[in-house]
């Protein structure tokens, strides 16, 4: 694919510390769309598709991609922020990163993969019911809701009512699915070595369990011949029945993934009003998922930037030492959220945050999936550093 031998020419020229915090940067400060990224042809990249959360408060009035590759294949969200002193710009074929109107590094955009222009056999858009994210992550959502925007306790960080509302799609069948994987994995302009299923979130987590494996049994139907796992991850909300993850397991699934957010316990009630009510089952799922896929293969995901860095850290080690895999999102404002006009806290806070995330990897040994990394692979997990923590791009 001719796109990644422009990036590894791209990335002679900056180091992997240099990549990873301008990711970093890019992060936490967002990125301007130059106009001259109307000229990009479709088939170029793959646009931003708002399936699960809007990760802005600024509307979008240009065609965007979903995220940019910089060097040393680090994929990174594109957040959109008008006033950020980074902006893409597409021109003479190419797509550059400028800071106050300086180049910093030429990228790339991952190409429109061939499956976006197909459909199922039910009629619905490929792309409707799967999206790639980064290189090579092909990533489903099962539900496209929360139980708790119902009542008004959803995380105050978080806008699926809002995309619910204004970007309203049916949820995909297994068929759908099952049917999408199968054209994705021989897809030309892309190659997919991961798979990851978002679940919205249930009261009951059972009910997200029930619907994932109907859908593994249908996609274990069409696992290329090399892959032993379902190479990737799900996160599940909070089991009442645990004993879903041992079918889960049967099905090939590589690891397992549960939402805590935030560590501090009044924190995590006032800004998790909903979620923190699942506390006792979330570590019984915890500890059954560690049980049943081991040391390694099940993360914890947290969000930066809502409370003191140590509570997080503290929290963080706690699962860490349990052997679960810790990641924390850079925060992002998302419109429709209670928290759309808040912003991440400063670089310094997660250079600190993901040090102490990098030496918490290899104290307990959790870089155990295909590729030897805590979660999935830098090439597609866009809003995170922990992988980049795990390399040494923070000591």
């Amino acid at each position: 694919m001719d796109y990644l031998y422009k990036l590894k020419e791209y990335s002679q020229k900056m180091s992997f510390k240099e990549s990873a915090h301008l990711k970093l940067d890019l992060l936490i400060n967002g990125i301007r769309p130059d106009i001259s990224l109307k000229d990009v042809p479709e088939e170029l990249y793959k646009e931003y598709r708002a399936n699960l959360f809007y990760n802005h408060r600024e509307n979008i009035t240009v065609y965007i991609p979903g995220e940019v590759i910089l060097p040393h294949y680090l994929a990174t969200d594109f957040r959109i922020n008008s006033n950020s002193p980074y902006c893409l710009h597409y021109k003479e074929g190419e797509f550059l990163i400028y800071k106050n109107d300086e180049e910093v590094t030429k990228v790339i955009i991952t190409p429109r993969p061939e499956f976006y222009g197909k459909k199922t056999s039910s009629g619905k858009r490929m792309s409707e019911v799967a999206n790639i994210l980064g290189l090579d992550l092909l990533a489903y959502v099962l539900f496209r809701e929360c139980d708790f925007w119902k009542d008004g306790k959803q995380c105050h960080f978080c806008n699926i009512g809002y995309v619910n509302r204004n970007f309203p799609k049916p949820d995909p069948t297994p068929k759908e699915m099952a049917e999408t994987f199968k054209e994705a994995i021989k897809d030309k302009r892309v190659k997919i070595e991961h798979v990851c299923f978002t679940t919205g979130t249930k009261r009951n987590g059972d009910l997200e369990a029930k619907k994932l494996i109907e859908v593994l049994e249908k996609i274990n139907e069409y696992i290329p011949e090399d892959w032993k796992k379902i190479y990737g991850a799900a996160l599940l909300s909070p089991l009442e029945n645990t004993e879903y993850i041992e079918r889960l397991a049967d099905l090939r699934l590589e690891c397992l993934g549960l939402a805590r957010e935030i560590g501090n316990e009044e924190r995590f009630k006032k800004l998790c009003p909903g979620k923190s009510q699942l506390e006792k089952r979330f570590y019984e799922s915890l500890k059954k998922g560690i049980e049943v896929f081991g040391r390694g293969h099940v993360g914890v995901a947290f969000v930066s930037s809502l409370e003191p860095l140590e509570e997080t850290i503290k929290k963080c080690e706690e699962y860490a030492s349990m052997g679960a895999v810790p990641s924390v999102s850079v925060f992002h404002p998302g419109k429709g959220s209670k928290l759309a006009n808040k912003s991440a806290w400063d670089k310094d806070y997660h250079l600190e945050l993901y040090k102490s995330l990098g030496e918490l990897y290899h104290k307990y040994d959790l870089a155990k999936n295909k590729f030897e990394r805590p979660l999935i692979c830098e090439r597609c997990f866009k809003s995170s550093l922990s992988n980049e923590a795990y390399l040494g791009a923070f000591e």
